[in-house]
């Protein structure tokens, strides 16, 4: 049974030569523009400005739109429902009016001007934008990356780092129950996401060792291969997912099983990242309710939303960081889930939605942390010999898998379970330490607010002070194996 949907958008290729464009709409084919639903927002005059240059972000979950060809992609390998995008999976697109949240379609965005050599800056000036840590770039350390499908090509890799002056980071591939690396020259598929990952991580993370575990799409091989990068040696400081759908399209025993798969994690001092959603409140579920992504709704996982970005790509500095919201079908994810009670540190947290009043958290909020995801903004990435821009969530997990793992190479200890420690720095309505609070725009129900909100969880990082919040080396502590009963 097919069970994930990968959390990332593609933007634009370069065989046209619009690639060191890839920020501009308007060099899109007017098909792409159309499908992806991509229209204007509330900073689109801030866009338009000559002085800054939008950055890339990213996440992963669809490309074409609900009237794509499926004979245009490749096919499955084994069973034709094995979809990558979800819109084919769906086969039929969701009606606007079922969805809460999106502004309906504007029109094409306007260039935004971008120079080729200002795209090219993009993973340096994310690093001061976010301000990692000097001195910091994650060697001794592993980031662990799991992928339901798809493969990468070391060539992909020997171009894309050294056009970054980055040497070419270690990475290995690990199959589990079967499964292995097949790149299958499908660069709107998931060999996109595959790269996107192992590209983000390793340009963020330069020294750091990059595994990447494959599985099937199924229950049982997402699991699997949870518990064997878990519990693998030595233990990764960072478990990067980029997959997920809304969790009540998953069984309770998978959710419970996933659940406990990150608590091992955790135990172990590995942290879990994952992709909080890229459709918004509804996460593409057509029944006109909220609905939090899983597994990113575990409490047991640090949740990744999305944000608008702008900036100057030479200096860092930033014009304006928003939530991420181009449409019910581009946009971060996040809601109160229907699955995970409140953990006790989001005890104290409301969440606020349209004019009323803000409650009480019924359920686990998502997300719990974000970074930039806008795909208009994505991150320039080499994908089966062709450069693209890619956005969506599914780049945020690996932007703090590889955050985590240059703090975790600093320390010499993973972090586990972070979310106590930054929450509780974070009283209601308050930026915590080591966050740069996200206060505009809106995901659809929920709305950005001071300190914590659905829409970019605590907001993006402060590297160097988030360094701060995590002391001390994280207790010896015996999990299971991942045979045991």
């Amino acid at each position: 049974m097919v069970k994930a949907l990968p959390r990332s958008w593609h933007q634009d290729r370069s065989g046209d030569g619009n690639l060191e464009l890839g920020n501009h709409i308007s060099s899109l084919r007017p098909e792409t523009v159309n499908t992806m639903n991509t229209e204007a927002n509330h900073s689109r005059q801030v866009r338009q400005s000559p002085a800054f240059v939008p950055l890339p972000g990213s996440e992963r979950g669809t490309e074409p739109g609900p009237s794509a060809t499926p004979g245009l992609r490749a096919p499955a390998p084994d069973d034709q429902e094995i979809e990558i995008n979800i819109y084919l999976r769906r086969r039929q697109p969701v009606p606007e009016r079922l969805l809460p949240g999106g502004p309906p379609y504007g029109g094409p965005e306007t260039g935004h001007g971008a120079d080729p050599a200002d795209i090219e800056l993009v993973t340096r000036t994310l690093t001061r934008i976010y301000d990692f840590p000097a001195g910091t770039d994650g060697n001794g350390s592993v980031i662990a990356i799991i992928e339901l499908g798809g493969g990468y090509g070391m060539a992909d890799l020997q171009a894309y780092f050294p056009s970054l002056g980055i040497l070419v980071p270690k990475v290995t591939s690990i199959g589990v129950d079967g499964a292995k690396n097949v790149p299958g020259a499908d660069p709107q598929g998931a060999d996109g996401e595959v790269l996107l990952d192992i590209e983000v991580a390793g340009a963020l993370a330069p020294k750091a060792e990059i595994k990447v575990y494959f599985a099937s799409n199924t229950d049982a091989g997402f699991i699997d291969a949870v518990a064997k990068a878990a519990h693998d040696s030595p233990t990764p400081a960072a478990i990067s997912i980029s997959w997920g759908q809304a969790e009540d399209q998953w069984t309770e025993q998978a959710r419970t099983q996933m659940d406990e798969a990150f608590i091992d994690a955790t135990l172990l001092g590995a942290t879990v990242t994952a992709a909080a959603g890229d459709n918004g409140s509804a996460d593409n579920v057509p029944d006109g309710k909220n609905h939090a992504d899983f597994p990113a709704s575990s409490p047991h996982a640090q949740a990744c939303g999305g944000t608008s970005l702008l900036a100057d790509p030479h200096s860092g500095r930033v014009a304006s960081e928003t939530v991420w919201n181009d449409s019910t079908h581009s946009a971060t994810g996040g809601a109160v889930s229907d699955a995970f009670d409140v953990p006790a540190w989001q005890g104290h947290l409301s969440v606020a939605t349209g004019t009323a009043p803000a409650t009480a958290l019924a359920g686990r909020g998502v997300p719990d942390v974000a970074a930039v995801a806008d795909p208009r903004t994505g991150y320039k990435v080499r994908i089966d010999g062709s450069d693209m821009v890619i956005g969506g969530t599914s780049a945020v997990a690996p932007l703090w898998a590889a955050l985590l793992a240059r703090l975790s190479g600093a320390s010499g200890h993973g972090s586990g379970l972070l979310q106590p420690a930054l929450y509780a720095s974070a009283p209601a309505g308050t930026t915590g330490a080591g966050f740069r609070d996200i206060v505009t725009g809106n995901n659809g129900t929920y709305l950005a607010t001071a300190g914590w909100d659905a829409c970019t969880g605590l907001g993006v990082p402060v590297g160097t002070a988030l360094a701060g919040r995590i002391r001390g080396p994280v207790p010896a502590i015996t999990a299971p194996g991942p045979d045991a009963p």
